[in-house]
This record gives C-alpha cells, sequence and structure tokens, in this order.
C-alpha cells in the first residue's frame, strides 16, 4: 500500500483541487468582469452626460457580459473569502451532462441544492442516498461527500415469514 492510497491524504488532494479549481475560476473571469464593467460604466456615463450621444445598444450589450462575467466571478471571489457548509440529507436526483465539449460535469439534488462534484466522489451515490456533503455555498462544489449507512426498515422479508 502507498501513501498515496491513503484516504487522509486523498481527502486532502481533493479538498486542494476545489479550492484551485475555485481560484482558477476567479482569475479568469474577473478581468473579464472588471474590463466590462468599466467599459459599462464609461460608457454609460457618456451616454448620460457626454456631450456626444453613444449608442444605448453597446451599453446594453456591455451591461449584458458584465453580468454574465461578475455572476462567474463573484461566485468564485465570495468562496475564496469564505468556508465550506456542512449540509445532511437525501439525495433526490444524481445526474451527469456535457457542459462542454470536451467535459462531463455530475450533479447532486439535496433537499432544494443542486451541487456539482467529480466522478469519482459522486461514482457510488444514488437516488435515495442519505449523506453528509461538504460544499462552497456559492459555486454549489462538493468539496467532500460521505454516504450514511441505510437503516434497517424492521427487519429482513424471511425472518419475519418464520417467526409467523
Amino acid at each position: 500500500m502507498s501513501w498515496e492510497d491513503d484516504p487522509q491524504i486523498q481527502q486532502a488532494r481533493r479538498e486542494r483541487a476545489v479550492r484551485m479549481g475555485i481560484v482558477r475560476t476567479a482569475l479568469i473571469w474577473t478581468p473579464f468582469f472588471l474590463v466590462t464593467g468599466g467599459a459599462f460604466l464609461f460608457f454609460l456615463y457618456d451616454q448620460l452626460f457626454g456631450e456626444e450621444r453613444g449608442t444605448w445598444f453597446l451599453i446594453v450589450v456591455l451591461a449584458g457580459f458584465a453580468t454574465l462575467f461578475g455572476f462567474q466571478s463573484l461566485q468564485a471571489v465570495f468562496d475564496l473569502f469564505g468556508q465550506p457548509k456542512e449540509v445532511r440529507g437525501v439525495v433526490t436526483r444524481r445526474w451527469a451532462r456535457s457542459d462542454s465539449f470536451v467535459f462531463r460535469t455530475h450533479y447532486v439534488r439535496i433537499g432544494g441544492r443542486i451541487l456539482r462534484g467529480d466522478r469519482d466522489l459522486l461514482m457510488d451515490v444514488k437516488a435515495g442516498d442519505e449523506v453528509t456533503v461538504r460544499y462552497y455555498p456559492h459555486s454549489a462544489v462538493i468539496v467532500a461527500l460521505e454516504r450514511m449507512p441505510r437503516a434497517r426498515d424492521g427487519g429482513d422479508d424471511a425472518e419475519t415469514a418464520t417467526q409467523a
């Protein structure tokens, strides 16, 4: 058995990978948000108070892009400065879909929350399983997932039949 097979080391690696994914998201989307947001404010100010009038179409397009980039950026930034939350509940649905041409993303619904995680973490999870999940609340990325043992519902049917 290698030291890399230790569950604590694997968990620490997974937490680091999730954290680095959030950092990467912040580094990619924050500059786009700042540029489009700044351009939106500049052209809006110029449209309202400038001598030469520009076009409202440009302002609407910049506002749309700034909103989209800001959504991605702010989720990651809030999670960078926050801590993961923990929730315990029953998985009501598990699915996967291709969010891009290359990557397949895996999701679970626990209560009213839709969380995403990697394939290895969600491989054995099925609808109806009770789980405890640590996740980042703004980006909804799962850091750790632990399945709870199922409680027995009054015993086996064969045992009840022989006792009667």
